[in-house]
């Protein structure tokens, strides 16, 4: 990025410094930074990706000084857009690591953008007034054509400005309904910028608060009260002015390295990837798959993982490393299963087990689920008899969710394993218990545990229970997150005991939002299509309680809607244990109502259909919450028992499903002869 802007940067510099010898001014210029300290040009110079968002910042710290409140909501609308944010001690709050274009590692000022400002076009209709998103710079008052929120303005006498005559013959109505439509989009980004529901004082900054006339501001719901300070206009020249210097930019040590890292494991789907079809091998059938194929499955993992999972990105970096060290990821065909020679025996599972939080803040090393492999390859449990056949014949994803997707991706790349187009869940769920192989009766077998220092630990589960309460208990002395391995008998791996096809639905999920993307369409709507779902609820977070208990992440996300014309907005609650288990409104005597339970899958999404995890889960985060039906085996008696409601502890909950299950057809061929 800092090569991308350097071009610029060295333009802006050069004009700078010119207009500055020009009035006689030779000495040191600064820059500002998008955390609102300076920078000396020769530090900007290096880093430019430090001030281009500077803008922003300024006029944020302009608001604070002109208005002399520190602490609390600041618009700034200007002619085309309006931005809005919140500030704390006089500068402005910033994003952690999230962004809408993708993770990064220097600080972004935390604001909604709206395309309003003072050229917007007011359009008038049958249905009444309404101040549209298309822009123009030919207002009446300026000689123009086009009505715009200037002329509103002009006409209400809020400013004078332009010719004042072009407008005087608006009606009262027209000016009224319009203002009320202003109103309106400013209390919707209020809305989404609040982050608690404590009133707070606003402060309206930019040209275009000429809208928000000093001597009759608007009344705003959450506000405690409307600012439109002396010289509101200029905020973000004040707003650089008053910059102070910063700590400049050191030297990284390992920790910060170690930090960096980590964002970079967060890097999500590499779009600049071209589109390609499956390969199929011609001799075998089988999937060999490519860079745009994990792309395409790491980002349709997200969308099942149901909030948990882990992040299938860090196994997506592992699974891509594979490929440029020309490894090869081969998916088969589960149906070849005791067909093919060599393709009878166990099928490994591997799996990441543990806190999704824990996975989040610290590094995989890669060697959890291969050391935890290794160490189960060979071993037996007393009284069994020793199989002469050590290395299983193929890898088996323990869930269709998450990180336990893009693993074993990586695990078979390196190991030279092949991996079935199955899972274990047909989504992500928090126990091994829920394993459905387990579910239908495949008994628990020989299991080893591992984790990023090489050590290792085996057990002897009498039931899937006892695995899980073991294993949930020797995580905890591995920091909360380890490799698993275990085996089933390939017979198992059937459509009566397993979701089949799931990478193929993975891969198909993840090109469909691809799409939707480069072609301008709703990529939410585009998930909602491809799994036949439904969209619950769009709002923002504005309540997380979550702990780590037990080796599990839990608790409860608050959402709030974002509908400006209801007059009481609805909350949504989801319950979470790793993955989302529950989404319920409460009415006013706090009854509730479902929207959706488990098994169905109940996952969160940005605007563009990425994946909001448990752990990436704030306060203030605008979100869409879906629900998606879950694979048949999950709706028996025997799956109901195993992950409805009841399993989570609610069993007065009644389960309706939100669609019906719609299967794809799978992507590896089965060729017998090989």
């Amino acid at each position: 990025m800092n090569a991308s802007l350097r071009p610029l940067y060295e333009q802006t510099e050069a004009t700078l410094s010119t207009a500055l010898m020009k009035l006689g001014l030779r000495c040191p210029f600064y820059f500002t930074r998008n955390d609102g300290y300076l920078i000396s040009f020769e530090l900007a110079r290096r880093f430019p990706v430090l001030t281009f968002a500077s803008g922003l910042t300024n006029s944020m710290r302009g608001a604070a000084f002109l208005s002399g409140v520190q602490n609390g909501i600041v618009i700034d609308i200007g002619g085309t857009t309006m931005h809005v944010g919140s500030i704390k001690d006089g500068f402005p709050t910033f994003l952690s690591a999230k962004t809408d274009v993708e993770d990064i590692n220097f600080p972004m000022t935390g604001v909604q953008i709206v395309k309003f400002g003072g050229g917007s076009v007011v359009h008038q209709s049958k249905e009444g007034i309404t101040v549209g998103q298309m822009l123009t710079n030919e207002a009446l008052v300026f000689g123009g054509n086009a009505l715009t929120a200037t002329d509103i303005a002009v006409a209400s006498g809020f400013i004078d400005l332009g010719d004042k005559e072009k407008v005087k013959d608006l009606s009262q109505n027209v000016k009224d309904e319009a203002l009320e439509d202003i109103k309106k989009k400013i209390q919707a980004a209020l809305d989404q910028a609040k982050s608690s529901d404590e009133d707070q004082p606003v402060i309206v900054v930019g040209g275009g608060g000429i809208l928000v006339h000093p001597d009759n501001p608007v009344k705003l719901k959450g506000a405690s009260k409307v600012i439109c300070a002396q010289h509101f206009q200029v905020a973000n020249a004040v707003g650089a002015a008053v910059a102070v210097q910063g700590k400049n930019t050191k030297e990284s040590s390992p920790l910060q390295q170690a930090s960096v890292l980590l964002q970079l494991a967060k890097i999500g789907v590499d779009e600049t990837i071209e589109p390609s079809e499956p390969y199929i091998d011609p001799n075998t059938g089988d999937w060999i798959l490519k860079e745009y194929d994990i792309e395409c499955i790491t980002l349709g993992a997200g969308i099942m993982a149901c909030g948990g999972g882990g992040n299938a990105k860090i196994g997506r970096l592992r699974a891509l490393a594979s490929l440029k060290k020309n490894k090869e990821v081969r998916v088969i065909h589960p149906g070849k299963l005791g067909k093919v020679s060599k393709l009878t025996g166990p099928v490994a599972v591997v799996a990441l087990m543990g806190d999704p939080m824990v996975v989040f803040e610290r590094l995989i090393s890669g060697q959890e689920s291969a050391s935890a492999l290794k160490k189960m390859e060979g071993g037996h449990c007393p009284g069994d008899e020793p199989s002469p056949d050590t290395k299983p014949i193929a890898l088996l994803c323990g869930e269709m969710g998450g990180i336990s997707t893009t693993e074993p991706l990586a695990v078979g790349g390196d190991e030279n394993v092949c991996i079935l187009d199955a899972d274990g869940m047909g989504r992500a769920n928090p126990d091994l218990q829920m394993f459905l192989p387990y579910v239908y009766g495949c008994p628990v077998s020989f299991s080893a545990i591992g984790d990023e220092k090489g050590r290792t630990e085996t057990y002897c589960a009498k039931s899937p229970e006892d695995m899980e309460e073991h294993y949930r208990t020797a995580i905890e002395g591995m920091g909360n997150v380890a490799g698993i391995a275990f085996t089933v008998d390939w017979k198992f791996v059937s459509k009566e005991t397993c979701p089949l096809y799931s990478l193929s639905r993975l891969r198909k999920l993840g090109n469909t939002v691809l799409e939707a993307r480069k072609n301008n369409q709703d990529p939410v709507k585009s998930i909602i299509k491809h799994e036949d779902g439904k969209i619950l609820f769009h709002g923002k977070i504005v309540e997380v309680k979550n702990d780590s208990e037990g080796g599990f992440s839990k608790g409860t996300i608050t959402i709030d809607g974002l509908n400006p014309e209801a007059e009481f907005k609805e909350k949504l609650y989801i319950a979470v244990k790793n993955e989302n288990y529950l989404a319920y409104i409460c009415d006013d005597h706090d009854g509730k109502t479902y929207l959706a339970t488990v098994p169905d899958l109940i996952s969160l999404v940005n605007e563009d259909g990425s994946a909001i995890t448990t752990e990436m889960v704030q306060k203030g985060l605008k979100v869409c919450v879906i629900a998606m039906p879950c694979n048949p085996l999950w709706t028996t008696k025997e799956g109901m028992d195993a992950g409805g409601p009841a399993a989570f502890g609610f069993p007065d909950v009644p389960y309706k499903p939100v669609g019906k299950y719609k299967g794809y057809p799978p992507i590896p061929q089965i060729k017998t002869g090989r």
